[in-house]
């Protein structure tokens, strides 16, 4: 990150490098490029780049905007990761809810039976009792009936 970061102060440097108050010729706010032979003397001070280095400056200049693209759709991609992951938890939690939702209404369901089961059972015993009562007061009166027949046909 050092790197580009120099690179790109270097180019700027470079674009903004003004002409030296000998050259009439350019103004002090234009980029002159001079091509010079070693030991030759500048003609205007600055920074000087090799064709390599220049051109190394330029490469990562026009990478940056590159970089930016990539950087930006790394970063929409691992927002969409989140949501997706986010999504993907809600989902798993409504399908957890939704067991036990199931499990709870299948007990529901359950204990329902079992009680509807415990009633016919209780009303089946007490349709039991009321038959042994009206037997036993149907054998009490034909006893008593016989008794007082028997003691009537005595006399």
């Amino acid at each position: 990150m050092n790197r580009l970061a120099l690179a790109t102060v270097l180019a700027a440097q470079l674009a903004l490098i003004s002409a030296s108050p000998a050259q009439q010729t350019t103004s002090s706010t234009d980029a002159v490029i001079s091509p010079i032979k070693k030991g030759q003397v500048a003609p205007f001070s600055g920074l000087l780049f090799s064709p390599r280095a220049a051109a190394s400056v330029a490469v990562e200049i026009e990478s940056i905007k590159e970089q930016v693209k990539l950087s930006a759709a790394r970063a929409r991609e691992e927002e969409r990761a989140i949501r997706g992951r986010d999504v993907a938890d809600v989902v798993a939690a409504a399908a957890t809810d939704r067991k036990i939702a199931q499990a709870q209404m299948s007990e529901q369901v359950r204990m329902t039976a079992a009680i509807d089961e415990q009633l016919r059972r209780e009303q089946a015993s007490r349709s039991n009792s009321t038959f042994w009562y009206t037997v036993t007061a149907v054998a009490g009166v034909v006893i008593g009936v016989g008794l007082t027949a028997l003691a009537a046909g005595a006399r």
